[in-house]
């Protein structure tokens, strides 16, 4: 009777449990925690209620089984808290219990999935859009180089520097003399007057230029315009700098003289060479 484990009795009294039950002094299942079961062979007997092991046929004899420490069977492969006449097996974030078991929790690192792949759809959207916009601007700005390039005579030029090939004359990009003149400094400025503003200019040959922004171009000379950039960097005169080239895709041309005479003559030079052409 000492013993944790609960005696094996074959059946106490031929009463069933309905009846033994209310006989409270001769009622044998005494111990908290136990239950009264009708045995086969009539009579009952006592046992510990699930959760609790011992002896049921004296006071406090049931006690609380540890189930933690009864792996083999009570499988918890997680996180396992003994509770009154029970345990919780709990699993540790990221994880749910199926069988015993832990499995990593998929439901919960799909919507993450969904999320992550959602905003790097949405990152790319808006590097596509972006991309996009740029190369729409950059084709609509290239058109207007293009429309302003043949309305101051470049094609007119292009024919006629084929039929004189040799003759050092360039067609100059923006991109170009913005580079040389530093995006048309302030600090880079030679002179200025009602005809244009002339910068210091540095090429990628390492050629020091001056550079001349027009103000203004008459209407009618438009076309004519570059052909006669081109005759005019044939002339050669110790009182008129060399013209070297001129940039015919902004609204008003730019001249590209070189820079080997003095600021002042430079300027009057180009001065002459654009009333004449304008």
């Amino acid at each position: 009777w000492g013993s944790s484990r609960c005696p094996r009795l074959d059946h106490i009294s031929m009463d069933v449990c309905d009846i033994a039950i209310k006989n409270t002094t001769s009622y044998a299942c005494i111990s908290g925690n136990s239950n009264c079961v009708d045995d086969i062979k009539g009579g009952y007997r006592c046992k510990c209620s699930h959760g609790y092991e011992g002896n049921p046929y004296i006071k406090d004899g049931c006690k609380d089984i540890n189930e933690c420490l009864d792996n083999a069977t009570y499988p918890c492969m997680g996180i396992c808290k003994n509770t009154i006449g029970s345990f919780d097996c709990s699993c540790y974030p990221g994880s749910y219990m199926k069988n015993g078991f832990c499995l990593p929790n998929q439901k919960s690192t799909f919507p993450a999935r969904h999320v992550i792949g959602a905003s790097v759809g949405f990152v790319i959207l808006v590097i596509a859009i972006t991309f996009a916009c740029y190369v729409q601007q950059r084709r609509k700005l290239q058109h207007i180089k293009n429309n302003y390039f043949q309305q101051h005579g470049g094609l007119i030029l292009f024919e006629e520097m084929k039929s004189q090939q040799g003759h050092a004359f360039k067609i100059f990009s923006e991109e170009e003399l913005q580079q040389a003149t530093k995006k048309f400094n302030e600090q880079e400025i030679l002179g200025q007057g009602g005809n244009g503003i002339v910068y210091k200019g540095l090429l990628k040959s390492n050629s020091e230029v001056a550079v001349k922004k027009c103000m203004t171009i008459d209407e009618q000379k438009k076309k004519e315009f570059g052909k006669e950039m081109l005759i005019l960097s044939q002339t050669n005169h110790k009182n008129i700098v060399k013209l070297l080239g001129c940039c015919l895709e902004v609204e008003v041309p730019c001249l590209c003289t070189s820079s080997s005479r003095t600021v002042h003559s430079s300027i009057s030079s180009m001065k002459t060479m654009v009333i004449t052409s304008l």
